[in-house]
């Protein structure tokens, strides 16, 4: 059975999200084993998640899916938690470092210990 962890910023997800989560977890082969939480985005501190220009774009985004959304969008907003009830979580706070955000040592070896095979980074 292949491990998998999966990195969000929140249980507020992507209706394409939820569809690979749920194929995961129905398949006979893999199995969620960790969700890695960004702590950061949660509180609102994640690089220019703050700004006034990404606030204005947010505002942008929801209104523009309002008018536009259609039926089975991929970008329908979902709550993915249903289907990870029961599996352990770690909360991270991820840093900035060029291209890339690094974890804590700390964070790393707890994710280490869950012996995973693969990790999906959906946030």
């Amino acid at each position: 059975m292949l491990r998998v962890g999966i990195m969000l910023d929140s249980y507020a997800s992507s209706a394409w999200i939820t569809k690979v989560i749920k194929d995961i977890q129905s398949s006979d082969c893999a199995r969620v084993e960790l969700v890695i939480v960004n702590s950061l985005w949660s509180q609102g501190d994640s690089g220019t998640r703050g700004s006034w220009r990404s606030a204005l774009f947010r505002l942008y985004e929801r209104l523009d899916y309002r008018r536009n959304s259609q039926p089975d969008d991929a970008l329908e907003p979902t709550d993915v938690s249903p289907l990870l009830d029961g599996v352990p979580s770690i909360h991270v706070d991820p840093r900035p470092s060029g291209r890339m955000d690094r974890i804590s040592e700390i964070d790393s070896a707890q994710i280490s210990k869950q012996e995973l095979d693969v990790i999906f980074r959906f946030g």
